[in-house]
């Protein structure tokens, strides 16, 4: 076994090597701001204006960092998690919510009102159980014509969401929609105001 000695370090060689090393790290960090633009901007944007979760991925030494950067984002009030990128395609990314299915249907327009159909009362909740969701809805009337065209839509924009493997939707009159469901803004807008 052989061993090797290690060079003896007096109290001010270490404090100048320190010294010399935060100051290479600090000038890198101060190098970064040359590199921030609009592109900086957008992502702290889209970060604060985020309504359901942002998913932080990286593998490698990316991904301790990413990992970090998830939990300091969810510490601080911005819902956010990780994900290694080898297992989002087995459908662990998971973790849908009630806001990411609303936010969905925000998109889903009764093609009669040109409205979607959060606004106009016609959803009336969502049934998570981890990659399976069931959406309960209503129409305006029962003999709506649009009717199959907004189940499809239904089920086209929750199945598009991360995390979501299967998709029922179901139609209810129980109760019954009336304008009285309608956001505020819908009232006004259809003259219900």
């Amino acid at each position: 076994m052989s061993t090797t000695s290690r060079p003896q370090l007096d109290g001010a060689t270490v404090l100048r090597l320190a010294s010399a090393a935060l100051e290479i790290e600090a000038q890198a960090i101060l190098g970064l701001r040359q590199q921030m633009d609009e592109n900086f901007v957008n992502a702290v944007s889209l970060i604060l204006n985020c309504t359901g979760r942002v998913v932080v991925t990286g593998m490698g030494k990316s991904g301790h960092i990413g990992l970090k950067i998830a939990a300091t984002l969810a510490s601080t009030g911005t819902p956010a998690f990780f994900m290694h990128p080898a297992e989002a395609s087995h459908g662990d990314l998971g973790m849908v919510t009630q806001d990411d299915v609303v936010e969905a249907l925000h998109g889903v327009e009764d093609p009669e009102l040109g409205m979607d159909i959060v606004e106009l009362g016609l959803y009336y909740e969502a049934e998570i159980d981890g990659p399976k969701v069931k959406v309960i809805h209503s129409l305006t009337s029962m003999g709506c014509p649009a009717g199959p065209m907004i189940q499809e839509s239904i089920h086209d924009a929750v199945a598009a969401l991360p995390g979501v493997d299967e998709v029922e939707v179901e139609l209810t009159f129980d109760p019954p929609w009336t304008p009285d469901r309608m956001s505020e803004d819908a009232k006004f807008i259809l003259g219900f105001g």
